[in-house]
């Protein structure tokens, strides 16, 4: 047999290469603070992996050396992957979408995969890639309440509301209890508004307060009368100023004859 025919007869029998990608979404959905990163992968192996969806095997039959593959950006913005060049898959590709506060990232790409030996185009596939972060799921109580001191001249007395950084709510004359449920005392902001009565002896008004230190508000009487203020509490998520919980509080500290 001639050279040339046993060449023929080595490529007949060489397996043909088939692989095998598909439209898909490609998401991920974390709570904040936590980062999230959308991946769609062709591993040199022969499997595939796309964050949301199951592994699968890319490359049917073949060899990883035989197939090259093209990422094509249609729209968005990928943090990280080779676009716009052909590359062969005897090393891993991977393509990722990130993002590491709330909201959402996304892009939309081209994947196409064709043979080394005549550039011929034998698969392709769409996908979405879609990164959300979500403002945290945590959960906070507050309500409505006094915060009374009464005493007899000559003491004076001292009417505080407080939301402790720990976690901890108090008021004077009631039971301490938990202000934060879930989360970390970083994931709010707290406001306090006076809504009636005179003006505090001490304590932030009309101005958001990061609950990652302690927020205290206070009434003080030194002498025969009483002073009392009427506040709207309120508490916000950092992340996207949403309101998500409210109390109305009187302050209220009286020295009596």
């Amino acid at each position: 047999m001639r050279p040339i025919d046993i060449a023929r007869l080595v490529t007949s029998l060489a397996t043909p290469v088939s692989v095998n990608i598909f439209t898909t979404p490609c998401e991920t959905s974390v709570v904040d603070p936590t980062d999230a990163t959308a991946t769609y992968r062709l591993q040199s192996a022969g499997s595939g992996t796309c964050s949301g969806v199951s592994n699968w095997t890319w490359l049917v039959s073949g060899l990883n050396t035989d197939v090259e593959v093209r990422a094509t950006l249609n729209s968005g913005t990928l943090t990280s992957g080779t676009t716009g060049t052909w590359q062969v898959l005897s090393t891993t590709r991977t393509w990722t979408v990130a993002r590491t506060t709330t909201g959402t990232a996304v892009a939309n790409v081209t994947f196409e995969i064709r043979r080394v030996s005549d550039s011929v185009t034998i698969d392709t596939a769409t996908v979405t890639f879609e990164a959300e972060v979500t403002a945290s799921g945590g959960a906070v109580d507050i309500f409505n309440t006094y915060a009374e001191s009464f005493v007899l001249d000559p003491a004076n007395a001292s009417a505080t509301y407080t939301l402790a950084s720990s976690g901890t709510g108090s008021a004077t004359g009631v039971v301490s209890w938990s202000w934060l449920l879930s989360g970390v005392n970083t994931d709010y902001e707290v406001r306090a508004t006076l809504i009636g009565g005179v003006s505090l002896s001490s304590g932030t008004v009309d101005t958001w307060l990061l609950m990652s230190s302690s927020r205290s508000w206070n009434n003080g009487q030194i002498s025969i009368g009483s002073r009392e203020s009427e506040l709207l509490i309120e508490i916000r998520r950092a992340s996207d100023s949403v309101v998500i919980d409210s109390a109305i509080v009187n302050v209220i500290a009286t020295v009596d004859a």
